[in-house]
C-alpha cells in the first residue's frame, strides 16, 4: 500500500500524468490523513505547485510548511472551493499529532487571527466577503479561538497604526457572540477615545454602530468624548457624510444622562448638548401633532366637499321649486311680468285728466297706490 514515504507516489507527483490530477490529490489527502509526509514528498508537492499553480496540491501540507510559505498561500487557500476553514485553523493553530509525534502548531490561535485581519483585499486579489467569511468563521470556533483568545487578538489588533480595516466589525461581531466580553469592550472603547478614533471614518461609523447595537451599555462611554465629537455624533452638526448616532439613540443618551440610572458626572458643556436633543424632540413632536391636526382637518373638509357634490342636484333644484309654488305653475311670474304694462295704463289716465288738475294729480297718485293693492289682492285670489 502506498504511504507517506512511498517513492513510486513520490515519482507520481513530481511528474503527474495528463488527467491524474484529481486522482492524485485524493491519493495525496488519503495518505497524511494523521499521517507525516516525508521531506521527499514535501518537495514533490512544492514541485508540482510551482508548476500547476494549483494551491491544491500545497493544502494537505500547510501543517509542515514554513510559516511564510502558507502566509503567502493564505489568500488562497481562503478562496479553494470546498476548502473546510474550521480544519484549516485547527491545522495552524492547535497542536497535531502526525504519526505518532506531537506536532507544535505553526500560529498561535490570537496571531492566526490577527494575520487573517492582516490580509489586504486590493494587494492580495481577494475579495472583501472571502476575508470577512474566513474571520466569521474563526469567531465561531471556539474550539480554536475561546473567547480569550479573541480578546487578546483585539487587544494586538488595537495596537495597530492604522486599525485592520475590519477590526470594528470583529470588536461588534464578538461582543455579539460573547457578551461576557462586554466589560472588556467598555475598556477597548475607551481607549479608541483617547486615540481619538473618529478622525477614521470607518472604525468611528463602526464605533457608533457598536453604541447603538449594545442599548445602554455604553452609553457612558460616549460621555468621555470631547464635546464637539459629541455634538457632531448626537446632533449631526458635522456634516459632509460624517457617522452619526441614530437619532432614537441620540434621545436614549440624553434621557440616560439626566436620570437616576446616571451615575457619571456630566459636564456642563455635554449637559447643554443633551438638553439641545431633547428639545429639538419636543419641537419635533408639537410639528407631528400640528401635521396630524392639519391632516385631519384636511379630511373633515374633503368628506364635507364630497358630501355636498353628491347632494347637489337637488340643492340647486330647490330655488325653481320654490318660484313654482309661489307664482303657481308660473302664473305668478306672468302678473309680476305685468305689473309694468298696468301701472302704464293708470298713469296714462292721469295723465288724460290734465296737467292743469294739481289735485286730481295728487289724487291719481294716490290711486296709483291703490292700484298696488288691487295687485295684491289679485295676488292673493290667484295663490288661492
Amino acid at each position: 500500500a502506498l504511504g507517506p514515504g512511498s517513492g513510486a507516489l513520490v515519482a507520481l507527483l513530481r511528474a503527474p500524468p495528463a488527467g491524474a490530477e484529481p486522482l492524485l490529490l485524493h491519493m495525496l489527502e488519503s495518505v497524511l490523513d494523521g499521517s507525516l509526509p516525508t521531506s521527499q514528498l514535501v518537495e514533490a508537492c512544492r514541485g508540482w505547485y510551482a508548476a500547476s499553480g494549483d494551491v491544491k496540491v500545497l493544502a494537505p501540507l500547510v501543517s509542515v510548511l514554513s510559516k511564510v510559505e502558507v502566509m503567502r498561500l493564505m489568500p488562497l487557500l481562503l478562496q479553494m472551493p470546498g476548502t473546510n476553514l474550521k480544519a484549516l485553523y485547527k491545522k495552524l493553530a492547535a497542536p497535531q499529532t502526525l504519526s505518532g509525534q506531537q506536532v507544535d502548531p505553526m500560529f498561535g490561535a490570537a496571531e492566526l487571527l490577527v494575520a487573517l485581519h492582516n490580509i489586504d483585499p486590493a494587494r492580495d486579489g481577494v475579495p472583501l466577503r472571502a476575508v470577512m467569511a474566513a474571520v466569521d468563521t474563526a469567531l465561531h470556533s471556539p474550539e480554536t479561538f475561546p473567547q480569550q483568545v479573541i480578546a487578546q487578538a483585539i487587544q494586538q489588533m488595537e495596537a495597530s497604526v492604522p486599525l485592520p480595516p475590519l477590526f470594528m466589525r470583529t470588536v461588534i461581531s464578538a461582543l455579539k457572540i460573547a457578551p461576557k466580553l462586554k466589560p472588556f469592550g467598555a475598556e477597548l472603547l475607551s481607549r479608541l477615545i483617547s486615540k481619538q478614533v473618529w478622525l477614521d471614518k470607518a472604525q468611528w461609523r463602526g464605533f457608533l454602530m457598536l453604541i447603538e447595537n449594545s442599548q445602554r451599555t455604553f452609553f457612558p462611554v460616549l460621555l468621555q468624548l470631547p464635546a464637539p465629537v459629541l455634538e457632531r455624533c448626537v446632533l449631526g452638526a458635522g456634516g459632509g457624510g460624517e457617522p452619526v448616532l441614530k437619532r432614537a439613540v441620540s434621545l436614549q443618551l440624553a434621557n440616560w444622562a439626566s436620570s437616576p440610572e446616571n451615575t457619571m458626572q456630566v459636564l456642563l458643556p455635554v449637559r447643554k448638548i443633551l438638553d439641545t436633543v431633547l428639545a429639538q424632540h419636543q419641537q419635533e413632536q408639537a410639528a407631528a401633532a400640528a401635521a396630524a391636526q392639519a391632516k385631519e382637518q384636511a379630511a373633515a373638509a374633503a368628506a364635507a366637499a364630497a358630501a355636498v357634490a353628491a347632494a347637489g342636484p337637488d340643492i340647486k333644484a330647490e330655488p325653481e321649486e320654490a318660484v313654482a309654488a309661489v307664482d303657481g305653475s308660473g302664473s305668478g311670474t306672468a302678473e309680476v311680468k305685468g305689473e309694468p304694462a298696468q301701472q302704464q295704463q293708470q298713469q296714462a289716465g292721469a295723465t288724460s285728466l290734465g296737467a292743469a288738475a294739481p289735485a286730481a294729480a295728487v289724487t291719481d297718485a294716490g290711486g296709483a297706490g291703490g292700484g298696488d293693492e288691487e295687485f295684491q289682492l289679485d295676488f292673493d285670489e290667484d295663490e288661492e
